[in-house]
């Protein structure tokens, strides 16, 4: 009996093995026995116009160039600003016949100091050149053993007022001569990343609207937000690009990136989102891993605690609550996230589960649900900080620029004249939940919202931003956002001793001082990855075009890409637009106003018009 259970089961099995096996093959045959129509390659490929240049092109020139040998270190390619969006930039390139590391020295101009930096060895030399000054024929200096060679590389000047205005005034500078870091200075409200050197001199910039906070990956490349913008606070893309202005990595958003990012140990980084959202993002796959709502977290507490807010906060308009994150810190000790909520001047701590740690805030601006969370002061005499743009957080050590306003308080100018911004260091007791101020920086200026406070060992750096140097006196309000005399200071202390105080006429949100130049820079050739959504997409008919396409006519139709939405520069009317895949598979789609959503996934797939029966090929396809 047994037996004969076993040679039914026996048989079954085999039975299924060979159905798996006739339905493999058949997709296989039906797969294979497609003959592929066309061959992309004799056809022009429309890339999303965020990729600002042809940058694989480029490369391949480059590499091209310096692999013949026929530049040399006595005769050198020179090609400045090679990505287009990088005007301070160039790249220097020969070939030498042994591995050699090259000296570089960009020469100051004004009795500035000299910028020094040395390449990796190497017998194909790309050479990274940074810190070029505009409207300058700069020298640089290369070298090796004992050959020397200058190379002349004339910048014209630009015009920079559209990027941000340059009046720039170093007050003092007693840093030590061997400290040749530039101050890097970004901002989220539309304006452009930038460098200054320590004499007051533009030295870096990205142009084409390529802005918001300048961090820095551990690769060394940059995240910024690229120009393709909802509004000129928040942004659906974001780039992975580094001083050169190539770019590696485009990352399309389900979640509009706002104000900040941190970069975690494991290679994601989390950035502030619209509507209160913190997103964790996986730059290896541009997928998003985790959401931390912050307003669900709050409302999972008390869900009356809104109707606390809107009383405690008069003033607070639509804006001010979409404009909701404005610090995002992560300490990698107490694996936690520091989130501050600008409109209600708190900082808020949670652990990787969305679950609170602790909240640092007036205690009157909550219900007794947060009790438990609230950070208690260790001082009787304790003044809580205001605004408290860009906190950072790292083991129990909190550091926060208190701007000394929040939207409880009324925003006359009488007022404001009389309030000042500090930059203020905290301890924190985790266990005890009790809070202790360690140290206050603090100057005659208000800076009303913005700036930045950065530890660093015995230094530190302080932005007080959007100083108001004039007020408007027609109406009992200041025009904050309009009022167009506005400065930032940037000082740099050791030791709480003023090393370095400069003025621009401007303001910023992100401070950094570094070296411009990496070490670990290794030029490659680099194609951008792009890492889209599923976005929205138009209605479209599928439809078989293997035997329309024998019958197309050759019309160089051209088209743009901006992430799914293609826009023909075509005049007819009551045309559609089709995709056509290799095997002559078809999507049809019916344009307005010249544009169409197109569905993503699907690969490569050539333009075509079909109007009034009649095809057109355009020559051109996408590969999305």
């Amino acid at each position: 009996m047994k037996k004969n259970k076993i040679i039914v089961i026996v048989t079954l099995i085999v039975l299924l093995i060979g159905v798996v096996l006739v339905a493999y093959f058949t997709k296989g045959e039906s797969i294979l026995s497609q003959e592929k129509l066309i061959s992309f390659d004799k056809y022009n490929l429309i890339k999303d116009k965020t990729l600002i240049s042809d940058q694989s092109k480029t490369d391949d020139e480059i590499i091209q160039k310096v692999e013949s040998g026929l530049f040399t270190f006595e005769k050198p390619l020179v090609i400045h600003n090679p990505y287009q969006i990088s005007p301070l930039t160039a790249i220097i390139g020969f070939k030498t016949e042994e591995k050699v590391s090259i000296k570089v020295k960009i020469k100051a101009k004004n009795n500035g100091k000299d910028l020094e930096y040395t390449t990796k060895e190497n017998t194909n030399h790309y050479i990274p050149i940074y810190g070029l000054y505009m409207d300058h024929d700069n020298i640089i200096e290369i070298s090796y053993k004992d050959k020397i060679n200058t190379v002349n590389i004339p910048v014209e000047k630009i015009n920079v007022n559209k990027y941000f205005d340059v009046n720039t005034v170093v007050n003092k500078n007693n840093l030590p001569s061997s400290d040749n870091d530039f101050i890097f200075l970004s901002t989220f409200r539309g304006s452009y990343s930038v460098a200054y050197d320590q004499s007051g001199e533009i030295r870096w910039f990205l142009t084409n609207q390529i802005y918001k906070e300048l961090n820095k990956l551990t690769n060394g490349n940059y995240l910024l937000s690229n120009s393709n913008l909802v509004n000129t606070n928040e942004s659906p893309n974001i780039l992975e690009v580094d001083a050169l202005g190539k770019i590696y990595s485009n990352y399309s958003l389900e979640n509009n990136y706002m104000y900040k990012f941190v970069e975690l140990p494991d290679g994601n980084i989390l950035y502030s989102s619209t509507d209160g959202k913190v997103i964790e993002l996986n730059l290896k796959n541009g997928k998003v891993e985790k959401i931390y709502d912050i307003n669900k977290i709050i409302k999972n507490i008390d869900e009356n605690q809104q109707k606390l807010f809107e009383e405690k906060f008069q003033g607070l308009d639509e804006i001010e609550k979409h404009d909701f994150i404005n610090s995002l810190d992560y300490d990698e000790k107490s694996d936690s996230i520091l989130i501050g909520i600008f409109p209600y001047s708190t900082l808020i701590n949670i652990n990787k589960d969305g679950e609170i740690n602790w909240i640092f805030a007036k205690p009157e601006y909550y219900s007794d649900k947060f009790t438990k969370y609230l950070l208690t002061p260790a001082d009787e005499n304790f003044v809580y900080p205001l605004g408290n743009y860009n906190s950072k957080y790292k083991d129990g050590k909190l550091t926060l620029m208190d701007n000394g306003w929040d939207f409880s308080m009324s925003s006359s100018c009488t007022m404001t004249r009389q309030l000042e911004s500090s930059a203020r260091d905290f301890t924190i007791d985790k266990t005890t939940k009790k809070i202790t101020e360690t140290n206050k920086f603090t100057k005659d200026y208000f800076s009303h919202r913005l700036g930045d406070y950065i530890v660093d060992g015995n230094s530190r750096y302080v932005m007080f931003a959007y100083i108001f140097n004039s007020f408007t006196e027609k109406t009992d309000q200041c025009t904050m956002l309009s009022e167009p005399n506005f400065d930032s200071k940037i000082i740099i202390l050791n030791n709480e001793e003023e090393l370095f105080e400069m003025t621009l006429s401007n303001f910023y949100n992100y401070l950094d001082k570094r070296p411009i130049y990496d070490q670990n820079y290794e030029f490659k050739k680099v194609e951008t990855k792009y890492f889209d959504i599923n976005r929205k997409y138009d209605k479209y008919e599928k439809v078989s075009y293997k035997e329309k396409f024998n019958n197309a006519v050759t019309n160089n139709i051209p088209f743009t890409l901006s992430g799914n939405e293609l826009q023909a520069m075509y005049n007819g009317d009551n045309y559609k637009i089709v995709l056509m895949d290799e095997y002559g598979n078809g999507y049809k789609y019916t344009p307005q106003n010249n544009n169409v959503k197109v569905k993503q996934g699907e690969g490569k797939q050539l333009i075509l018009i079909e109007k009034d029966n009649e095809i057109y090929n355009t020559g051109y396809y996408i590969n999305l």
